[in-house]
Formats: C-alpha cells, sequence, structure tokens
C-alpha cells in the first residue's frame, strides 16, 4: 500500500527534444524518456497520484491511499503541452 503524499514512483530519463512513447514533457521543449517502472502506470481522468517533474526526475506522488495490486494512474493531460 502507498499512502497519500507519500512517493510511488521515482525516474530519472534521457532528456530528449521529442516526445516518445513513453516520455513526459518536463518542459516547453524538453521531454524525459522513462524506461523503468513508471511505464507501467495507467491513464486515469481520476487519477490516484500526480506526476511531479522536476530538473532530477519525475515523481509520482499518490494524491490517496492506493491499495495493495491497484494499478497507479495519472492523468496523460497533465503532462503534456499538445496530445496528439
Amino acid at each position: 500500500p502507498i499512502s497519500k503524499g507519500e512517493l510511488a514512483i521515482f525516474e530519472k530519463g534521457e532528456i530528449l527534444n521529442h516526445p516518445t512513447m513513453h516520455s513526459i514533457q518536463v518542459s516547453e521543449t524538453e521531454h524525459m524518456n522513462c524506461s523503468g517502472d513508471i511505464i507501467y502506470t495507467s491513464h486515469h481522468c481520476d487519477a490516484n497520484a500526480l506526476m511531479v517533474p522536476t530538473p532530477e526526475g519525475c515523481s509520482l506522488v499518490a494524491l490517496r491511499d492506493i491499495g495493495a495490486g491497484e494499478l497507479v494512474s495519472f492523468d496523460y493531460d497533465t503532462t503534456e503541452w499538445d496530445m496528439s
């Protein structure tokens, strides 16, 4: 289980100037390519975690308690300036 406010996943990845299937936009022109546990999360409009990009990497922080076996999700619209 993960408690509300607790770090669920942290990842640091290669910074690219274009999006990929597993990237997260971290600035207007930069995307962090993810390859660890964060790629196993999913999109949900009523997400249970919030993506917090920083220069050190990206953190998924629980917005509510997440039960054992429950999939960690975040709203993709919160990490992309332009969704294709």
